[in-house]
Parts: C-alpha cells; structure tokens; sequence
C-alpha cells in the first residue's frame, strides 16, 4: 500500500467516532481505511459492498458487518449494480467512506464503472457525512458521479499547489 493511502486511510479513520454506522465502498484506499478503522476504532456498525474489506473489519468481534447484495467482480471483489443500491437505500449510516478514480479540475468526481456510480450515489444519499479518499494522483475516468457539492467534508492528500482548489473548500 502507498504511503498516501496509508495517510488518506489514518486521516479519515481519525474523523469516524468509536459507535458509528458507515458505509464503506470499493477500492484499496478503503481497504487501507478498514485497516485503519480496526486498529483505532471500536463498536462500528459497517455496510460494504467490498468483500476485502468485509474481510478485514469481520475479525473485531465487537463490530456489526453487513455485506451488501449484488453481483461481484471478480478483478476487485467490489459488489455492484441494482440490488446493491436496493440494499444500500434501506439504510441510513452516520458516515459514507468512499474513494473515487478521478476529480475533475472543477471539482466532478469520475469512475469507471456506472454500476458502481449507482451505488456511490446511494451512499451519499443515505449518509450524514460523506469523506471522500482520493490523492493528487488519482487518473480521470468517464462517468461522472457527483460535484463536489454533493459532499460535506472531502478528506483528502493533496500537495501544496494542486490543481484541484475547489476540492480544498468542500
């Protein structure tokens, strides 16, 4: 793992209280983050469409672990399309912790499969808080999934510098 995922992982581990409900989506930034979670945190309540990180946070017996339903990829163990967000929309989490393949330099976040789109968006509807995990590196993408309006805090890894202002402000 790179040491800015390590370091987006631990900063938004800092930010989720001990008793939260959260959900928690695709990619190794969020492996990183449940890593972090399981180290520093106690008595979560976490919903993931991501079967490596439902494997990491399964061992602390003193958290609840819902898998969501859907298809899985087999490249990256991530559970998508319309049965996920089905699942995803019965919930209402303290915090959606998401990671994303691109940002726009107006602030848009891409990713590359729509299904997965789908089921970003129904974490963010459904959360209270939304942290988004994405470094200065992350590539572009096709399919636009949110602007950065959509999302109340933006926890992030990004030099002095970046080409991303209006990311800073979130």
């Amino acid at each position: 793992m790179s040491k800015r995922k390590n370091a987006i992982a631990r900063l938004i581990a800092e930010h989720i209280p001990d008793g939260s409900s959260l959900f928690v989506s695709i990619g190794t930034t969020m492996e990183a983050a449940a890593s972090e979670l399981v180290k520093r945190r106690s008595s979560l309540r976490i919903i993931t469409n991501n079967i490596h990180v439902a494997s990491v946070v399964s061992a602390r017996t003193d958290y609840t672990v819902i898998i969501t339903s859907g298809v899985v990829r087999p490249l990256d163990g991530g559970i998508t399309g319309v049965a996920t967000v089905d699942f995803i929309n019965q919930f209402k989490v303290d915090y959606a912790v998401m990671s994303t393949h691109g940002v726009e330099s107006d602030g848009s976040l891409l990713d590359y499969d729509y299904k997965e789109v789908s089921v970003m968006q129904a974490m963010i509807a459904n959360a209270r808080v939304r942290f988004l995990g994405v470094d200065h590196i992350a590539n572009s993408a096709a399919t636009r999934w949110s602007g950065s309006a959509a999302l109340r805090r933006l926890t992030k890894y990004l030099p002095t510098g970046c080409l991303i202002p209006r990311c800073r402000r979130c």
